[in-house]
């Protein structure tokens, strides 16, 4: 009896250090699609130079962190559409962090976002044709809760001002510097805060007017 005692602790010794040395799997999007955010919220990852993530410090993002405040609060008001929605983003983030094998900056991850908004919007445009409005206003209101989490357009103002600044930077003189002052406005101005076609036009007008030497 006794040498079965011993046996048993014995097995539930190396059980317990086996699972200690266990690596912790990564949080995959069922988990946030289950809700199981208040223990995975701040369970983040980081990358070593010369291999794949692996559990460690939290990254600064704060993209993730409002929307993970705003899931919580979604969830305590019982806004299902806003659930839905945000639970949506997190999950194309984390599908994000996989395909890289790193944890995404805020940058990248608002590329799902941008991704999230053309699929709503070619949604919208069917739904349209089709004569439902009821999906097209459904579509509308969740494109509209994705959108808040992007950079704002840009206006009239503030673009024209920023093509202006960027002239100046590049020393364009004509219509055939367009490239680089397209490259110097791309540096404070994201894709969200001004579509490209509409920048290279204005840079085109703004070019075109400038007094030749």
């Amino acid at each position: 009896m006794a040498f079965r005692g011993t046996r048993s602790l014995l097995g539930a010794a190396t059980m317990l250090r086996m699972l200690q040395a266990a690596p912790v799997a990564r949080p995959g999007p069922l988990a946030y699609r289950a809700g199981i955010l208040p223990v995975l919220a701040r369970r983040t990852y980081t990358a070593p130079a010369d291999g794949p993530a692996t559990p460690g410090a939290t990254a600064s993002s704060p993209l993730r962190d409002r929307l993970r405040e705003d899931l919580k609060s979604a969830m305590r008001s019982k806004d299902k559409e806003r659930t839905t929605v945000i639970r949506s983003i997190l999950s194309a983030i984390t599908y994000a962090d996989k395909a890289t094998g790193v944890e995404v900056d805020d940058e990248r991850a608002r590329q799902e976002l941008r991704r999230m908004v053309k699929k709503h919007e070619e949604s919208i445009q069917q739904f349209t044709q089709a004569g439902r409005a009821d999906l097209t206003e459904r579509e509308q209101a969740q494109v509209s809760i994705v959108q808040a989490y992007l950079p704002q357009a840009k206006s009239e103002a503030e673009l024209a001002a920023a093509v202006d600044a960027a002239i100046e930077r590049a020393g364009a003189k004509g219509p055939s510097d367009l490239g680089a002052v397209m490259k110097e406005v791309a540096k404070t101005l994201s894709a969200d805060e001004a579509p490209r076609k509409v920048l290279a036009d204005l840079i085109k007008a703004r070019l075109s007017s400038l007094p030749r030497s």
